[in-house]
């Protein structure tokens, strides 16, 4: 009541009735004037009656294609190479041999999560998906298998399953590609994560297929920072974030080098949620969780005196960032060392 007599005229996202019932219980005992209400509510018609007077401005065909190629521009710009350190051999592994045998492991190869729940959903006019990309990109045979499933309620047996099909995969293969990342339901809008791990059957996967071979590039697809608790094992590291529809093209251009990743971190990663200052005071109202956003450097939910702070948990997020910081001028070519240093 207090947001609307302020001048609040639309809630997002709904709270399914509950400030409805609260605004005509308050009208009804004369707590909030009706006039206020009748104020907001002809704000919002005035706003619809204006888009509906707009709404045959635009003349001519929409280029699909055309935008469609802009938003894999885009995306590919986005992407951060977090790592591609040399391995046994000598050189690195990214960018990848077109006539290299590859095996993509990951659902979110097949199934990307390309944009943020709730509200933020939108319909793309197509979808990449990046095993469909790096098969068309590459010469040889790509293997698949997706490691995990993104369903809820999946039991040990499926979950087993799927691993040792991973494992087969990356068995016969010269380099691994693992997509891991946040599915939806994990990260959105109306709760705060309780944790920055990436899922255990994820982490599982990767375990299994590193026991197998070293030859692995992991492709991360998150809004949200997540921990790498791998990263000593992995040589290389793409953090593509929730790239838009045309991400999966997106990362294989950068994957086979056709595209330099210059990206940029906008956020720190910790090395655990424990090194972040925030943590022991940015709990949510209800105490059931704590707030991801404490692990972002300079974002909300960081405090001024918090990003101050030079404790020893603060010295641990800027060593892990010193591993992974991005240089400053443009992104060097692939064949590169640790975190595009030369």
């Amino acid at each position: 009541m207090k947001g609307l007599a302020a001048g609040m005229d639309l809630e997002m996202p709904s709270s399914n009735g509950r400030t409805d019932a609260q605004l005509v219980a308050a009208v009804r005992d004369g707590s909030l004037d009706e006039s206020a209400l009748d104020v907001a509510a002809g704000r919002v018609i005035d706003l619809v009656r204006k888009v509906q007077a707009d709404a045959g401005a635009i003349t001519g065909l929409l280029d699909i294609d055309a935008h469609h190629a802009l938003a894999r521009e885009a995306a590919g710009r986005s992407i951060v190479l977090l790592q591609n350190a040399p391995v046994a051999g000598g050189g690195s592994l990214l960018q990848l041999r077109r006539d290299a045998r590859l095996a993509v492991i990951g659902a979110f190869a097949e199934k990307p999560r390309y944009q943020g729940a709730g509200s933020s959903m939108i319909n793309p006019t197509r979808l990449d998906a990046a095993l469909d990309a790096i098969r068309d990109a590459a010469t040889d045979d790509v293997t698949y298998a997706p490691g995990f499933s993104l369903a809820v309620g999946v039991d040990e047996a499926e979950t087993a399953a799927l691993r040792e099909a991973a494992v087969a995969a990356a068995s016969g293969a010269d380099i691994a590609v693992l997509f891991l990342g946040l599915p939806a339901r994990l990260e959105s809008e109306g709760f705060d994560r309780e944790d920055i791990d990436l899922p255990a059957d994820q982490l599982a996967v990767l375990d299994a297929v590193l026991a197998v071979t070293e030859n692995v590039v992991v492709v991360l697809s998150n809004g949200g920072v997540v921990a790498l608790p791998f990263a000593e094992r992995v040589p290389a590291i793409v953090e593509a974030w929730l790239l838009g529809q045309a991400g999966g093209s997106a990362t294989a251009d950068v994957l086979f080098g056709d595209v330099t990743p210059s990206g940029k971190l906008t956020e720190t990663i910790p090395l655990r949620l424990s090194d972040t200052p925030p943590t022991s005071t940015s709990r949510a109202s209800s105490g059931t969780s704590a707030t991801a956003r404490a692990c972002s450097s300079g974002t909300a939910g960081t405090t001024p005196a918090a990003s101050r702070s030079r404790s020893r948990s603060d010295t641990a997020c800027r060593t892990r960032r010193s591993r992974m910081r991005m240089p400053r001028h443009p992104s060097p070519p692939m064949a590169t060392s640790r975190c595009g240093s030369r």
